[in-house]
């Protein structure tokens, strides 16, 4: 599914520029997700730069300070670094909380990336903004979020399983009846393993996941999730970069591409008590 997700927004480029787009690529370090040493990129063969999946400040300042090229972040949201970037309606995903709570549950886990650390350098501002969309909506309803919050080790499904082991140990009354993963492969590994325990979906326990994979679509049931036009992203990427190159105003932009609910099967009331 991230193959799908970048394959969009590289589309989205060529689409956008008919031009040739070179992939640098992503290395990963203790601190973050970063790409070539700055001194060794070959300014030269360029005539743009974009930063996809780059989930590190530092880097991102001493790219925008090195480079003497209009420089566009993909898919990040720096919280230090004032430069040009696009992202999807990340926070819009809070909707999912306010839609289970409409269905009556109280109980919603969020299963996701934990506030930013002082010893982590490398935060993934899509997963930090949608767990405050969760815990604003949660607040919202007089609810205390604290309790129904999991902290996976790292971006991905990992720990997921394991964790709804745990759930399924506990008295009805105290498990979440909903759950809302920061993507869909966190929804898809926990519900398979509530299923196979007999838990009934949606019947017995509901789900929501975010970006709309493949497997959301075909697994039974199927998952309500949050899907953007991915592909914006890299048009809008482009028109800024041939804007700047064009002497626009280099005041930097954020761009949020819009996400839309897909209801589908995963998703009920909650039990009776």
């Amino acid at each position: 599914d991230q193959d799908v997700f970048f394959g969009s927004i590289l589309q989205g480029l060529r689409e956008e520029s008919g031009a040739e787009v070179t992939l640098l690529g992503t290395l990963k370090r203790a601190g973050g997700m970063l790409g070539p040493p700055v001194n060794d990129i070959q300014w030269e063969r360029f005539d743009w730069l974009i930063l996809l999946e780059i989930f590190d400040e530092e880097y991102i300042a001493a790219i925008q300070k090195a480079s003497p090229l209009p420089v566009v972040v993909v898919d990040y949201d720096p919280q230090k670094v004032q430069i040009d970037h696009v992202v999807q309606d990340n926070y819009g995903a809070g909707q999912a909380t306010e839609y289970l709570l409409k269905l009556g549950h109280k109980r919603i886990e969020h299963v996701g990336e934990p506030p930013p650390q002082p010893q982590r350098q490398h935060v993934d501002s899509a997963w930090q903004v949608r767990r405050r969309g969760w815990e604003e909506a949660m607040r919202s309803a007089g609810l205390d979020p604290a309790p129904f919050f999991l902290q996976l080790p790292g971006r991905g499904s990992g720990g997921s399983a394991e964790h709804m082991q745990q759930v399924l140990k506990q008295p009805l009354a105290q498990r979440p009846t909903a759950f809302f993963g920061a993507g869909d492969d966190i929804v898809v590994q926990m519900m398979r393993v509530a299923q196979d325990a007999g838990v009934k979906v949606p019947q017995e326990m509901s789900f929501i996941g975010f970006g709309d994979s493949q497997a959301a679509a075909v697994v039974r049931p199927s998952i309500t999730t949050f899907r953007a036009l991915v592909i914006e992203m890299g048009r809008w990427a482009w028109r800024r970069l041939k804007s700047l190159r064009d002497g626009a105003d280099r005041t930097p932009h954020r761009h949020v591409i819009p996400v839309k609910m897909i209801e589908r099967e995963s998703c009920a009331p909650p039990p009776k008590p």
